[in-house]
């Protein structure tokens, strides 16, 4: 967790994405304006400042996107910083949410061919349960074919009403997280809101199967449902927070004149 904490987010997105140094896509510097942007050497390289980390990188310019830094339009200075943190774990739960999606598509499915093969497969596991009955008649020990014939008896009782219920609520699911995946990637704060509240309805739910069983998942699920109700309701400043606590505000990037001395990285 201590390593979490220090980890510079500026830095390992740049390790991932690239250094966004627009000194070193352009054909020359402009020695009055650019000076704080990038610096050249007697030897044809270059060193270029990271709008992003604001690290200095050392390159030779060949990737010319423009004649200067000026017909780069817009330059403007990427996510850093807190902002960047929280846009980081806030697609680290949409891509949760993603794996949830992805459960429920294929629920869906197995649920669509139940519905649409229901009476047949009913007509095999009654078959195949009256065979195992059979078998299992004048034996004292049932085992492992009497506790599937339970299982056959018990899912030859389900009715095709709560098939059809099952399938249309596992499709509101992978509709409802769908949304939920694509609006916390690009962080749409009613997505944010329509998150908390869906978890949160959840939560009831999960302490009630923990009355009922206590392991390890229910536990680490309650846990972590919690933790990210509690974190996008903080962070995200949600239901008038923002008005008691407001927004951290990371310091202003300046890109004018620089007073730091240029330190290659």
């Amino acid at each position: 967790m201590r390593r979490l904490r220090d980890l510079d987010y500026d830095l390992w997105a740049c390790s991932v994405l690239g250094h966004d140094a627009p000194a070193l896509h352009v054909t020359r510097l402009r020695p009055d304006t650019d000076v704080d942007l990038g610096r050249d050497f007697d030897d044809g390289t270059r060193i270029g400042r990271c709008l992003r980390c604001n690290s200095w990188q050392q390159a030779v310019p060949d990737d010319a996107r423009g004649r200067t830094i000026g017909d780069i339009e817009p330059l403007t200075i990427p996510k850093h910083g807190y902002a960047l943190k929280t846009t980081i774990i806030m697609r680290l739960i949409a891509l949760e949410r993603t794996l949830h999606v992805l459960f429920f598509l294929a629920l869906t499915v197995v649920l669509i061919l139940l519905a649409l093969n229901f009476d047949s497969i009913q007509s095999w596991l009654t078959e195949l349960n009256s065979r195992l009955q059979d078998m299992l008649a004048g034996t004292r020990r049932a085992g492992a074919h009497g506790l599937i014939a339970k299982w056959i008896h018990e899912i030859t009782s389900i009715k095709r009403g709560a098939v059809v219920g099952a399938l249309l609520a596992s499709a509101v699911m992978v509709a409802l997280e769908t949304i939920e995946a694509v609006g916390l990637w690009f962080e749409k704060r009613w997505v944010e809101y329509l998150t908390v509240v869906e978890t949160s309805l959840l939560l009831p739910y999960e302490i009630y199967e923990l009355t009922q069983k206590v392991d390890a998942i229910r536990i680490g699920a309650l846990i972590f449902n919690v933790v990210i109700v509690a974190y996008i309701v903080w962070v995200k400043r949600l239901f008038g927070l923002r008005r008691l606590y407001p927004d951290p505000v990371d310091l202003p990037r300046d890109i004018s004149p620089s007073h730091l001395e240029p330190q290659v990285v």
